[in-house]
């Protein structure tokens, strides 16, 4: 969470949340309120202020995180390899496959971190997957309070629809476009020197990419089962945002 004067920027890992915090960094004019990495906001916050958020399709996303953690870095292969399951680690396309399915099950939650699966969520990590739960806790003030009264899929959708702060979201598919358009419009008065600002989005590169596990398959397949379970527990990002699995 990077808070400014008059906006404030929900940071979700791995969805190039650090090509867009390099740009405000270098552009926007506004003083920096508050700088908390990936850290949801409290239930007292500025409401009058502009939110937005990033985010990414989550099979992208879980494979992004899953390559980044081949190369022993991130939070997650950490906490996990500390937990004893950094073997789920191989670098290959099973392996992922491995893995994919070992974070996705609700029972294994509470060894994810960010609050998933701990009692101040209540039951939200039995409705939700990782990526959705990161989502929810960013896009709800106070959220662990709002949650913990959740005890179905559905009820979380109505908290999440009554609660949702962010007036503008970023794909991280269309960046460079939806960053441009968001400068353009209600961002406008807060950044300096257009021109460059306008260069920046288009030239800079992506900054800690992964080097993807899928890089050499030709035909990269889920396989029904764990195709069903992704669907089912990032159910949120799917109807939300518009995301369907390619993936066979």
């Amino acid at each position: 969470m990077y808070e400014f004067e008059t906006f404030v920027y929900l940071d979700v890992q791995k969805t190039g949340s650090t090509f867009i915090c390099n740009f405000l960094r270098d552009f926007c004019t506004e003083k920096e309120i508050c700088k908390e990495q990936h850290a949801g906001i409290s239930e007292n916050c500025d409401r009058s202020k502009f939110y937005f958020m990033s985010v990414r399709d989550p099979l992208d996303q879980y494979l992004s995180l899953y390559s980044y953690g081949c190369q022993t870095a991130g939070a997650l292969y950490q906490r996990l390899e500390r937990k004893g399951h950094g073997n789920l680690y191989n670098g290959t396309w099973r392996g992922f496959r491995s893995w994919l399915r070992f974070v996705l099950e609700p029972d294994n939650a509470r060894l994810l971190g960010d609050g998933y699966g701990k009692s101040r969520f209540g039951a939200t990590s039995k409705f939700v997957g990782l990526q959705s739960f990161r989502i929810l806790t960013l896009a709800i003030p106070g959220a662990a309070h709002v949650l913990a009264a959740c005890e179905s899929k559905e009820e979380i959708v109505s908290v999440y629809k009554r609660n949702n702060i962010v007036n503008y979201t970023i794909k991280n598919e269309t960046i460079r476009a939806d960053l441009t358009e968001l400068i353009n419009t209600k961002l406008r008065g807060s950044i300096s020197n257009l021109g460059e600002a306008m260069r920046f989005i288009e030239a800079e590169e992506p900054h800690n990419p992964s080097d993807r596990v899928d890089r050499y398959e030709a035909n990269p397949s889920l396989g029904s089962g764990l195709r069903h379970l992704l669907e089912e527990r990032e159910w949120l990002m799917y109807e939300e945002f518009g995301y369907q699995l390619g993936l066979a």
